[in-house]
């Protein structure tokens, strides 16, 4: 019998290409969360915000339980780094493993701004 992950079809389900959609994009967004550079959360809270968007990831998708039920240590964040990679899940991918460069303060940052809706940022442009 076959569990939950084995399921063809589930995988599937998750299979998302990244938002983000160059190195360069990915390395610049990386950049200004190590460094802490301005404007690093509303960047990143957009991020998240356009995987919500995907009627599939509505509830946080591969992150679930980091995006939605705030469990954001490292063992929560890289789980779902590699449930992600497994999934295909690219842009569930990209956002496991860019939170794994902030700090424990940066991510809760970032919890607390997805539940605020207080986010008036809309491009990643400069």
């Amino acid at each position: 019998m076959k569990n939950h992950w084995q399921k063809t079809t589930e995988w599937r389900n998750y299979e998302c290409k990244p938002i983000l959609e160059t190195v360069e994009e990915y390395n610049a967004l990386a950049d200004k969360i190590r460094h802490k550079k301005e404007n690093w959360l509303e960047l990143f809270v957009l991020l998240c915000q356009k995987y919500y968007s995907d009627e599939r990831f509505w509830c946080g998708g591969s992150l679930h339980i980091v995006l939605d039920d705030g469990n954001y240590e490292d063992c929560y964040v890289s789980w779902c780094a590699g449930y992600a990679c497994a999934m295909n899940d690219g842009a569930g991918s990209d956002i496991a493993n860019l939170m794994l460069l902030m700090t424990l303060k940066q991510r809760k940052q970032v919890y607390e701004k997805l539940h605020t809706k207080q986010h008036g940022i809309t491009s990643y442009a400069d």
